[in-house]
């Protein structure tokens, strides 16, 4: 398939990466049904999931290749950060997280890289899903929250900014939020969440 990528970020030392990875998922990953509805449509459940273990897979490629960029760093899948290991936070399971150890000692912004939610477009509930990364900050110290959202378009997703509900001060104007669109081409965009509310403010 045909791909073109579009990155405005510069300032993450894995958007690289992250990005290679994700050109590498087939769009399959992304459409996974398991079922029939009553009207003969295909239903799915937890696609994400299906998405997220493909990302995974060839992520952890990328970093075998490149074990000297990777030392000491994990990757894993649905890692919980429960108020066992920090306290005042209700557990969590983000759909992917890079970091280094995960015991308290050890927990610190050096060490937490990036922590990824994947959406589809079916489940995409921007303002929640970006407030709900601002709350998750201020204890997990990830270097960079990033939304993940598969199925939907770069023009689509600055549509849905809500500049009244989305300020700075329920959400992280520095998320980064990726797009993958499979049309008749994958077109993979990724920016800062400032950057796509500033094209917002333009398209009024």
């Amino acid at each position: 398939m045909k791909f073109q990528i579009n990155n405005s970020v510069t300032d993450c030392p894995y958007i690289d990466d992250i990005l290679f990875a994700l050109k590498n998922v087939d769009s399959k990953y992304a459409l996974y049904p398991y079922d029939k509805n009553v009207d003969g449509t295909d239903k799915c459940k937890y696609p994400e999931r299906v998405f997220a273990y493909e990302f995974y897979h060839q992520y952890r490629r990328i970093m075998e290749c490149k074990k000297e960029c990777y030392c000491n760093l994990y990757l894993n899948g649905e890692q919980p950060k429960s108020s066992q290991i920090w306290k005042g936070l209700a557990t969590i399971t983000p759909d992917l997280v890079l970091h280094g150890k995960i015991n308290e000692a050890d927990h610190s912004s050096t060490t937490q890289k990036w922590l990824c939610e994947i959406k589809m477009n079916e489940n995409l509930k921007l303002t929640d899903d970006l407030i709900k990364i601002k709350e998750k900050e201020s204890v997990l110290l990830f270097q960079d929250y990033i939304l993940l959202c598969v199925g939907i378009t770069k023009d689509i997703l600055i549509s849905r900014i809500d500049k009244k509900e989305l300020t700075t001060k329920n959400v992280d104007v520095r998320t980064i939020c990726i797009c993958v669109d499979y049309g008749e081409k994958m077109i993979i965009s990724s920016d800062r969440l400032f950057e796509l509310m500033k094209d917002n403010d333009s398209k009024k």
